[in-house]
């Protein structure tokens, strides 16, 4: 049986069940930002959206600093969230594919499926730069 290398070992390919085949758990596009325009620059000083300004990040999403980072203490709470969903509902296997220029995180990788007790597998994929 053809094994599939996961960020807590291998497993049997057979055992890999239903697949998210292109998942970020989490990124980094810091280097995307852009300056708001001046006359919004204060609103943007929030350091985490609200409902006082999530129109005005929709609008300039590369403006907010916290929108550009996915690896932060609530992005982690929210992937490992939606993992358990993915669980409950029969899933199995999530393929990670951030690349090594959004900063995948694959310590982060493994203790989120540590700490889900995910019993498929999270697995990365090989992304050249």
């Amino acid at each position: 049986m053809a094994q599939v290398q996961t960020v807590r070992g291998t497993v049997a390919s057979n055992s890999l069940g239903y697949t998210l085949t292109h998942e970020h758990l989490a990124l980094d596009f810091t280097h995307f930002h852009t300056e708001p325009p001046q006359p919004l620059a204060s609103i943007f000083q929030a350091p985490r959206i609200t409902l006082e300004n999530v129109g005005f990040v929709r609008q300039y999403p590369y403006s907010s600093s916290y929108n550009l980072s996915f690896n932060d203490e609530d992005s982690r709470l929210a992937v490992e969230k939606d993992i358990e969903a993915f669980k409950r509902f029969g899933g199995g296997t999530i393929v990670e594919n951030t690349s090594h220029g959004l900063n995948r995180n694959l310590g982060l990788m493994h203790d989120i499926s540590v700490a889900t007790n995910h019993t498929g597998s999270i697995e990365m994929t090989n992304n050249w730069e």
